[in-house]
């Protein structure tokens, strides 16, 4: 299954996918779990999502483009993508007491991963699973990125190209 949120359909912005906690499972079946695009004011809220290891490209969230939206206590499980919660272009979004577990990436990206995203926040987040980063941080600024728990990355956090003003603390 998957869930998409899309400018095309302009009531998409300022949903909310909230669930009962880590029994509402959404299961991929290879295509990731939740993309949105060029929206705003989405809410992901106490679900989970499974994925399917075996799968290279599999993300089990995506945004491009989102700006002012909130992933909270969301699993993601299994998956087996190069980033595991991708936000490219996506700006003060909040990613915070989210579990993730068991993911299995390539060597190129992080389970959490910003890339051209701008004052974000991403705390209170447990980062378990193996692969290259917990949290990667790819031309991007002014986020802020606290009290995290990160296990069993080659690197907990990777901040490279372009990436400026940037807060760490507590992880």
């Amino acid at each position: 299954a998957r869930i998409v949120f899309n400018y095309i359909n302009p009531v998409d912005s300022n949903k909310a996918l909230i669930g009962a906690g880590a029994g509402t499972v959404l299961q991929s079946s290879g295509d990731g779990g939740i993309t949105a695009f060029n929206v705003n004011g989405i809410l992901i809220s106490q679900l989970k999502i499974n994925g399917s290891p075996a799968v290279v490209n599999e993300v089990g969230i995506s945004f491009t483009s989102v700006t002012a939206s909130k992933i909270d206590k969301v699993w993601i499980e299994n998956m087996g993508g190069s980033a595991i919660a991708f936000f490219a272009s996506s700006n003060n979004n909040t990613i915070s007491g989210n579990h993730l577990y068991n993911n299995v990436r390539d060597l190129t990206g992080g389970n959490i991963n910003l890339a051209s995203s701008n004052d974000n926040t991403i705390s209170a987040n447990n980062i378990q699973g193996g692969g290259d980063s917990g949290i990667l941080v790819y031309g991007s600024s002014n986020n802020t990125i606290s009290n995290n728990n990160i296990q069993g990355n080659d690197d907990g956090i990777y901040v490279f190209f372009n990436s400026k003003f940037n807060t760490i603390s507590s992880n």
